[in-house]
Protein backbone atom coordinates (compact mmCIF):
# COMPACT_ATOMS: atom_id res chain seq x y z
CA UNK A 1 0.00 0.00 0.00
CA UNK A 2 1.53 3.17 -1.01
CA UNK A 3 0.84 6.79 1.57
CA UNK A 4 -0.01 9.97 -0.32
CA UNK A 5 1.29 12.66 1.54
CA UNK A 6 -0.50 16.17 0.71
CA UNK A 7 1.77 19.45 2.00
CA UNK A 8 0.78 23.11 1.52
CA UNK A 9 2.88 25.24 -1.11
CA UNK A 10 6.01 26.42 0.33
CA UNK A 11 6.14 30.06 0.82
CA UNK A 12 9.65 31.46 1.08
CA UNK A 13 9.31 35.48 2.80
CA UNK A 14 13.27 35.47 3.45
CA UNK A 15 16.70 34.41 3.24
CA UNK A 16 19.50 35.40 5.45
CA UNK A 17 22.66 36.08 4.32
CA UNK A 18 21.84 37.03 0.67
CA UNK A 19 25.58 36.92 0.13
CA UNK A 20 28.48 34.38 0.63
CA UNK A 21 31.72 33.47 -0.82
CA UNK A 22 32.33 31.57 -4.16
CA UNK A 23 34.37 28.68 -1.47
CA UNK A 24 30.77 27.67 -0.67
CA UNK A 25 29.98 26.07 2.35
CA UNK A 26 28.10 29.17 4.35
CA UNK A 27 24.57 28.66 5.94
CA UNK A 28 21.49 29.99 4.78
CA UNK A 29 18.76 30.37 6.67
CA UNK A 30 15.49 30.20 4.57
CA UNK A 31 12.54 32.09 6.32
CA UNK A 32 8.89 31.03 5.35
CA UNK A 33 5.76 28.66 5.42
CA UNK A 34 5.06 25.35 5.04
CA UNK A 35 8.26 23.31 4.92
CA UNK A 36 7.98 20.05 5.75
CA UNK A 37 10.31 17.49 7.32
CA UNK A 38 11.42 14.51 5.13
CA UNK A 39 14.20 13.19 2.86
CA UNK A 40 13.53 15.28 -0.15
CA UNK A 41 13.46 18.99 0.95
CA UNK A 42 16.23 20.26 -0.67
CA UNK A 43 17.30 24.03 -1.79
CA UNK A 44 18.95 25.53 -5.13
CA UNK A 45 21.38 27.69 -6.23
CA UNK A 46 21.00 28.77 -9.74
CA UNK A 47 22.23 26.05 -12.10
CA UNK A 48 24.09 24.49 -9.41
CA UNK A 49 23.58 20.97 -7.95
CA UNK A 50 20.78 20.74 -5.20
CA UNK A 51 21.65 20.58 -1.43
CA UNK A 52 20.11 19.04 0.89
CA UNK A 53 18.19 21.28 4.01
CA UNK A 54 18.25 20.83 7.17
CA UNK A 55 14.66 21.20 8.68
CA UNK A 56 14.01 23.31 12.15
CA UNK A 57 10.52 24.39 12.00
CA UNK A 58 7.13 24.51 9.28
CA UNK A 59 8.66 28.20 8.86
CA UNK A 60 12.42 27.67 9.40
CA UNK A 61 15.15 25.80 7.36
CA UNK A 62 18.76 25.92 6.25
CA UNK A 63 20.95 25.06 3.27
CA UNK A 64 25.06 25.14 2.61
CA UNK A 65 26.03 27.29 -0.63
CA UNK A 66 27.56 25.35 -3.01
CA UNK A 67 31.08 25.94 -4.27
CA UNK A 68 31.68 27.63 -7.51
CA UNK A 69 32.97 30.38 -9.65
CA UNK A 70 32.78 32.69 -11.03
CA UNK A 71 31.11 35.37 -8.41
CA UNK A 72 27.57 36.43 -9.53
CA UNK A 73 24.32 36.42 -8.79
CA UNK A 74 22.15 33.51 -8.55
CA UNK A 75 18.08 32.49 -7.21
CA UNK A 76 17.54 30.31 -4.63
CA UNK A 77 14.76 28.74 -4.67
CA UNK A 78 13.47 25.52 -2.55
CA UNK A 79 11.88 21.99 -3.35
CA UNK A 80 9.66 19.57 -0.93
CA UNK A 81 9.98 16.45 -3.60
CA UNK A 82 13.56 17.12 -5.43
CA UNK A 83 11.48 17.63 -8.23
CA UNK A 84 9.37 20.92 -8.60
CA UNK A 85 10.75 23.80 -7.11
CA UNK A 86 9.62 27.62 -6.21
CA UNK A 87 9.92 30.27 -8.16
CA UNK A 88 10.26 33.16 -5.91
CA UNK A 89 13.46 34.47 -7.40
CA UNK A 90 15.16 35.55 -3.94
CA UNK A 91 18.62 36.86 -4.79
CA UNK A 92 22.32 34.96 -3.25
CA UNK A 93 25.38 36.95 -4.33
CA UNK A 94 28.47 34.77 -4.79
CA UNK A 95 31.34 36.94 -4.15
CA UNK A 96 34.72 36.25 -4.57
CA UNK A 97 37.92 36.68 -2.56
CA UNK A 98 37.93 40.14 -0.53
CA UNK A 99 41.07 42.18 -0.04
CA UNK A 100 41.01 44.55 2.67
CA UNK A 101 43.19 47.28 3.32
CA UNK A 102 44.42 49.79 6.11
CA UNK A 103 45.41 53.24 4.95
CA UNK A 104 46.72 55.42 7.66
Amino acid sequence: MRTLIVVAPVVVTRIKPTTGPTAGSSVITIYGNHFFKHDLLVCKLGTLDVVYATYFSASHIACLSNPTSPAGSVTLEISQNNQDFTTFGFEYIFQGKVHSFIIN
